[in-house]
């Protein structure tokens, strides 16, 4: 979730509209921050309750309504809901999640082998581990 987000951030840092995340790359960056919202969405659903515990239900349901919204209804989706989304709802939820990985590593819940795979691996280039 945390690449995804970092991802959708990167992509996007320099777009300061609707229009303009509409009209980027003839709508590549709007169709690759779909995916990676409907990623997220898909992940929190994969998450343990533990985990879960530490994101406020309506923040869930957001997620997820948001994942099935891009989903199930592509024509009908509101870009300035998207736009908005990216611009204001993405940092909370990024110490969210890095909070998750934290507490995950300390309680032994997620797998550290894992973890440092992950930080040697290029795919997750987008995530500065030092945060963890």
């Amino acid at each position: 979730m945390l690449e995804s987000l970092l991802k959708i951030q990167k992509y996007t840092r320099d777009i300061h509209s609707t229009e303009e995340l509409l009209e980027k790359e003839d709508q590549m960056v709007f169709n690759a921050c779909l995916t990676l919202l409907a990623n997220i969405g898909e992940s929190i659903n994969k998450l343990s309750d533990d985990a879960k515990a530490g994101i406020a239900s309506e923040n869930i349901q957001a997620i997820r309504g948001m994942r099935n919204r891009i989903v199930h209804d592509y024509a009908g989706l509101d870009s300035f809901v998207v736009y908005n989304t990216i611009k204001n709802d993405l940092d909370p939820l990024k110490e969210t999640f890095i909070k998750i990985i934290r507490e995950g590593l300390a309680n032994k819940s997620f797998d550290e082998g894992e973890f440092e795979a992950a930080k040697n691996a290029g795919f997750y280039k987008f995530i500065d581990f030092s945060v963890i």
